[in-house]
């Protein structure tokens, strides 16, 4: 991503910053530059007092440089990434090639430990347990099965929540490269001269999320602000803000537990974007209170709120197989008879059809016998088959923490484990690239033969932050 040029530039940057007023010596930075990148040796005798301000100021751009050639390095390294599977698979030759690759970007020191991996005389299971060592040490995981070049490049970067949106789109953009899109909503992009800042686009945002939901005016003081600045296909030339409001839990630097979102649009208002599933903190907020109020009063809808309390006021996703059955056979019943009939009066909730309950009446669920394999087992299964279709690693998909299982008895002669993987709220705030975009957009479904275990279906599909329509709603039960 970054020629000599630019990065000669940044260097020159983090200089000026360090050691302002050489702009009188115009030769100053030339100099530095080449002796960084050991063109030249220093021959003239400074003052102790200048070489320590160069030696700060060299670990200044050292530290920059280093960042810089990571970047750089992070392609390759997912294409072996791609080829070899999993790190922890890789041949001796590639793990070498990482450890390499991060020793030359300033990630990793040279150390007896790093030379003993690159000694021809060291036995290649010696190699392996010293590299796979190394790695474990500078990410922080305890399982070298949990290694990966993402979490690598985490480690060394810090939460993508803490990037520039500068970086954010460079990693959108080597994804991109390395996986395919995997049918992203939206391309971020680098703001340009005329666009709303950063800055005012938080400020909007912020306006509008407050007004919304009644906030106090400091509110949202202590959230984490992230801001992306975005196009989507259906309006290549439409430029909008994805603005987020992370609050952590107290005590915690990465625990989300609430998180509040405005599109800002390049004229400063705040927007609705059908295009990535995004409504107005005003719509949001409205819904918000619809749900917290619960079910209408109705007969139906009393039947279904009894079942939901027994649940422990969850929604029907989360209920126990036992409470899914038996609305299957006391509930689902009249909700098919309605929507045969023609008449959705009585399925109205909060003034608009329910079409969740009409998704979930369109099964039948019921209870595994002795014949089918376990919750456990298929469960276990479903989370196998899209970490091996879909190419995630453990730590993402364990950011599907709030799963939909079912076992669907609509066909009596082969039932089905149905899991849907999905992930909390807290969880979907922390995906790497946010929650509105990249990965942390997508849901997964798995479909299992309850006796055998053979995977049915396997189906990924994008979140929709609008609710959906009737089809998107049968994808989550």
């Amino acid at each position: 991503m970054f020629d000599h040029a630019q990065q000669d530039n940044e260097l020159r940057r983090v200089m000026d910053a360090c050691l302002p007023g050489l702009e009188q010596r115009p030769n100053f930075d030339r100099d530095v530059l080449r002796q960084v990148r050991g063109e030249v040796k220093v021959k003239k005798k400074l003052s102790v007092g200048f070489v320590l301000i160069i030696v700060l100021m060299l670990a200044a751009v050292t530290a920059l440089a280093a960042a810089l050639l990571w970047e750089q390095q992070v392609v390759p390294m997912k294409e072996i990434e791609q080829t070899e599977g999993d790190y922890a698979s890789w041949p001796i030759e590639q793990k070498q090639a990482l450890i390499r690759a991060l020793i030359d970007s300033g990630n990793l020191a040279e150390s007896a430990e790093t030379a003993q991996l690159f000694e021809d005389s060291t036995d290649e299971a010696m190699k392996h347990s010293l590299a796979d060592q190394l790695l474990l040490t500078l990410t922080g995981q305890t399982d070298v099965q949990e290694i990966s070049i993402d979490i690598i490049t985490y480690a060394i970067l810090g939460p993508s929540d803490t990037w520039t949106p500068e970086q954010r789109v460079w990693w959108q953009q080597v994804t991109d490269q390395v996986y395919g899109s995997k049918d992203a909503v939206d391309t971020l992009v680098i703001s340009k001269e005329d666009d709303i800042s950063e800055g005012d686009a938080i400020a909007i945002a912020k306006e509008a999320i407050l007004a919304a939901y009644a906030l106090q005016s400091d509110a949202l003081d202590n959230a984490l602000s992230v801001a992306d600045l975005y196009v989507t296909e259906q309006r290549p030339d439409y430029r909008r803000w994805n603005v987020q409001f992370k609050l952590l839990r107290e005590g915690s630097d990465n625990y989300v537990e609430r998180v509040y979102t405005a599109v800002v649009d390049e004229t400063g208002q705040v927007i609705e974007d059908p295009d990535v599933g995004a409504v107005t903190p005003q719509t949001s907020a409205e819904r918000a209170a619809v749900l917290s109020a619960g079910y209408p009063d109705t007969p139906l809808f009393e039947q279904i709120d009894d079942l939901a309390m027994q649940a422990g006021k969850t929604v029907f996703q989360l209920w126990p197989l036992e409470l899914k059955a038996e609305y299957s056979q006391t509930i689902a019943p009249q909700v098919r008879t309605i929507v045969e009939s023609g008449d959705l009066t009585t399925l109205n909730n909060g003034g608009v059809t329910d079409y969740d309950v009409i998704a979930y009446s369109s099964y039948t669920y019921g209870l595994p016998g002795g014949m089918d394999i376990t919750q456990e087992e298929a469960f276990t299964l479903a989370r196998q088959a899209i970490m091996e279709t879909y190419h995630l690693d453990s730590e993402t998909v364990a950011l599907y923490d709030n799963c939909y299982i079912y076992f669907d008895i609509t066909d009596p002669v082969v039932t089905l484990w149905k899991i849907v993987f999905w992930p909390s709220y807290a969880s979907a705030a922390s995906f790497p690239d946010g929650f509105a975009s990249g990965q942390g957009h997508l849901r997964y479904k798995v479909e299992l033969n309850s006796q055998t275990g053979e995977v049915t279906k396997a189906e990924e599909f994008a979140f929709d932050a609008l609710g959906g329509n009737l089809e998107y709603k049968l994808k989550l039960y």
